[in-house]
């Protein structure tokens, strides 16, 4: 939608141990820029704090200047940045394909895993039927 102009677009997946931040940078109505960031749970952090360090982690990395960012739920992240959670049409459906993009790098790394250390991959397996 060549209506939605520099806007950058963050979304979160987790597990039990990492959040996935997923980051689209649209410019007239085009993706631009796409990257997906793998954080580590510290102390059990929701995925509201996560999504906070890592929206200001990208931006840094990237030097993104874009005024707004579309998320899927609020955040906190500073007065000069205006925050849109949105509920219908492109805008939403930009912030679902940010976080299938977000899914679907959780899936590489886990196959990933299951490649390079298969007694991980099933500990995380029943950890995951368990809870």
């Amino acid at each position: 939608n060549p209506k939605i102009n520099n806007v950058d677009v963050f979304s979160i997946v987790s597990d039990e141990g990492y959040g996935y931040v997923n980051f689209l940078q649209l410019s007239h109505g085009a993706i631009i820029r796409s990257h997906t960031i793998e954080m580590k749970k510290k102390l059990g952090e929701s995925d509201k704090e996560l999504l906070e360090l890592g929206i200001t982690e990208i931006r840094q990395r990237f030097n993104s200047l874009t005024r707004e960012i579309y998320v899927p739920f609020k955040v906190e992240v500073g007065e000069e940045l205006k925050v849109t959670v949105p509920k219908l049409g492109d805008k939403k459906q930009i912030v679902e394909l940010s976080t299938r993009n977000a899914k679907y790098f959780r899936q590489e790394r886990f196959k990933q895993m299951k490649i390079v250390d298969p007694d991980r991959h099933v500990n995380r397996v029943m950890a995951q039927m368990k809870q």
